[in-house]
């Protein structure tokens, strides 16, 4: 593993305990940054109930030095194999840059691009993150984006706008809809 960029990772191992539910959580999250270099956190809507699903990274900026990542609307292991892709990437000399649309992380043709997320969505939808850089939400956090099926994204003239229910978008200049409004909740 490469050199970490923060002391959180051995600050918290000696700080953790599992000896109850919640402490076993975060134990989880520190072995597996420990042996991936990052952990990966789905929240997902409770079974029968409407909300959008998004999934993130914990660990990245203390492991390399580079944003934490969010996707909102991606199927859990489809989120779960970009988000670890993403830390290979990081690990091999990666950093991405903001709008660079980026084909290797969904296939099938179709591109990814980051945009760092606004400061006001990071804390209600990274909580765990925050916990592991000790309250301080001014870790970078980029918002990792998909287009519609045309491999056209949303701020792109010719969006399908029957996928904008499909992710929240939660970049600076985004519109602020209903779907960002329940994370802001």
């Amino acid at each position: 593993m490469a050199q970490r960029f923060t002391d959180r990772l051995a600050s918290l191992k000696s700080e953790t305990t599992s000896e109850d539910k919640s402490g076993a959580y975060f134990t989880n999250i520190l072995t597996n940054i420990d042996r991936y270099g990052l952990s990966i956190v789905h929240v997902c809507p409770r079974e029968n109930e409407e909300g959008l699903n998004y999934s993130y990274s914990i660990g990245l900026y203390d492991t390399f030095g580079q944003p934490e990542a969010l996707l909102s609307g991606f199927p859990v292991e489809l989120a779960h194999s970009i988000l670890n892709h993403l830390a290979k990437r990081y690990a091999d000399g990666f950093i991405p840059q903001s709008d660079i649309r980026y084909a290797d992380f969904l296939g099938g043709g179709a591109d990814v691009v980051f945009r760092p997320m606004l400061s006001r969505f990071v804390k209600p939808t990274m909580l765990s993150c925050a916990w592991f850089y000790g309250r301080d939400f001014r870790f970078p956090a980029y918002q990792c984006i998909c287009p519609d099926l045309s491999n056209v994204f949303p701020w792109e003239d010719g969006f399908d706008p029957s996928w904008r229910s499909r992710q929240a978008l939660l970049y600076e200049g985004a519109e602020i809809t209903p779907l960002e409004e329940e994370l802001l909740s």
